[in-house]
């Protein structure tokens, strides 16, 4: 092997390699998310969320919601609060799924560990 040749598979192995600093460490993200609900992890682990997850790998990633307000949305809180005037809202990651058929002829859509990722809106919420 040349010179030539051996510089430049050097620098396409250099290339592909991620940039320190760069690469997030999505599991630790993840568990330090799940122990902790601090923001900072939260604010990392929504650019892993894509439409059409299942509730299931949602989950999997952040761990069970904090809150749910109505079948199919759920609710990940942080430790962030913001204030506009005299409201206090708390950053919030809500996710809504899609409802699966129900598979036993009994009270129609439900939302399982299957249903799929339709939405999600990472913000401030005040209740």
């Amino acid at each position: 092997m040349n010179s030539l040749t051996r510089t430049l598979i050097l620098a396409l192995l250099a290339a592909a390699m991620p940039i320190s600093g760069c690469a997030t460490d999505v599991p630790a993200v993840a568990e330090h998310y799940r122990t902790q609900h601090d923001y900072a992890s939260m604010a990392k682990l929504v650019a892993e969320l894509k439409m059409g997850m299942t509730k299931g790998a949602v989950e999997g990633l952040l761990g069970p919601p904090t809150y749910s307000p109505t079948e199919g949305q759920y609710y990940y809180e942080t430790d962030k609060t913001v204030s506009t005037g005299d409201v206090e809202m708390t950053m919030v990651l809500v996710v809504d799924y899609e409802s699966a058929a129900s598979s036993g002829g009994g009270a129609g859509p439900v939302v399982n560990s299957r249903s799929k990722l339709k939405s999600f809106f990472f913000g401030p919420v005040g209740e």
